[in-house]
């Protein structure tokens, strides 16, 4: 059974030979073509051991080593913080003088191929591996030895592009503040009031009134006619926001005017004066938040950049120098080919012999007829 089997499979190679190696003779060519149209990829690389910085009192341990996946997270803290946005911008006009960068899709252009150029593995447990590709040989050294410089200092020093939670907050407020003061200059200077110091100086005794007025109805309910020309009173909110409405307060004693008076100062048109009333009261507000926050935010200068606690002990394994060789970029897609190539054949052999109705082998015979097989002629004799 087996020697028939044997046989049977040569007799499929006999037949069908061609229809195997047709695919096979389509895809040389075609895999020798992108060869040599494929451009030649140069690949700098430098090694840098974490052993001393991978320690477990690196990571706030007793001084046992940390479990593997411990240095894998934090290359890929690093692989992120490396190819975000603003160190990539930073890295670009170091790595080529010749790009211009003022347009932001060519900004973006360059930013992708050097994140896709970028790589970073991590061998073992305390091996780390830079690579950097790309077409041109010369210079390519250098271009990753500033990548590689522009990492350590980045792991030796807070970066500025990385903010905690409440630095992220205390920018966030610090730019609302901003905003509004800007808004509420613009609508001064739009409706041709002037000095603009003096109108939000009245805005301010007229919204420092309100919060008197305010406070003094939260108090008391039934003082809400109440009005008041005197200026502030303390809130524990903050000590800036207090002591400018001592200030308000000390001014109106030297000055005392009514809301109608001060209203009327600024501009005899109501609808614009509330304008200018709800403007400063989103600026004031925004103001004393980022003031409160600013006074209850302890500073650290800490950030997930900073993983390692000794940067300065981790070893280079001398500078990146620029390759010898570089390895053509269609090399593997032509293997690829080649490999498919080989199953199409093997599958279109395979469906050819399925699809054949003429029967070869001894069981066929068996299985149609339901007799059994004494003998076999491996020719049959013709009569004379």
């Amino acid at each position: 059974m087996k020697q028939e089997q044997i046989v049977l499979a040569f007799d499929i190679i006999y037949r069908r030979w061609w229809l195997f190696l047709l695919p096979l003779a389509l895809a040389i060519p075609l895999a020798a073509l992108i060869v040599y149209k494929a451009p030649t990829k140069y690949i700098a690389n430098s090694i840098i051991l974490l052993d001393s910085a991978n320690r477990g009192d690196a990571f706030g341990g007793s001084g046992s080593r940390p479990p593997p996946q411990s240095a894998y997270e934090q290359i890929q803290v690093i692989d992120a913080w490396l190819k975000s946005d603003h160190v990539l911008a930073s890295l670009l006009p170091q790595l080529n003088n010749d790009i211009d960068l003022s347009d932001p899709k060519k900004l973006f252009i360059e930013m992708t191929k050097l994140r896709a150029a970028l790589n970073l593995n991590l061998v073992g447990n305390s091996v780390l591996n830079i690579s950097l590709e790309s077409r041109t040989q010369k210079g390519l050294g250098k271009k990753l030895e500033i990548i590689v410089s522009q990492l350590m200092e980045g792991l030796m020093r807070p970066d500025a592009g990385i903010l905690n939670a409440s630095q992220l907050v205390l920018l966030h407020r610090k730019e609302t503040a901003s905003e509004n003061h800007q808004a509420l200059r613009h609508a001064i200077k739009t409706a041709g009031l002037s000095p603009t110091s003096r109108i939000e100086s009245q805005l301010k005794d007229l919204y420092y009134i309100e919060q008197h007025r305010l406070s003094q109805t939260a108090a008391n309910p039934r003082a809400s006619r109440i009005t008041s020309s005197s200026g502030s009173t303390r809130t524990p909110e903050s000590k800036n926001a207090s002591t400018s409405r001592k200030k308000a307060k000390k001014k109106k004693k030297q000055s005392p005017q009514t809301e109608e008076e001060i209203r009327l100062s600024i501009s005899r048109d109501p609808a614009l004066v509330q304008k200018l009333e709800q403007l400063f009261a989103a600026y004031e507000e925004a103001r004393i938040a980022y003031e409160v926050l600013k006074e209850n935010t302890q500073s650290s200068n800490t950030n997930f950049v900073t993983i390692f606690s000794a940067p300065e002990k981790l070893t280079i394994i001398g500078r990146p120098q620029d390759p010898l060789v570089g390895g053509n970029s269609g090399l593997k897609l032509a293997i690829a080919g080649l490999f498919l190539s080989i199953l199409t054949g093997a599958a279109l052999v395979f469906l050819a012999e399925y699809f054949d109705t003429r029967m070869r082998a001894r069981q066929e015979f068996e299985t149609l007829s339901g007799l059994p097989i004494v003998a076999r002629l491996s020719e049959v004799p013709t009569s004379t």
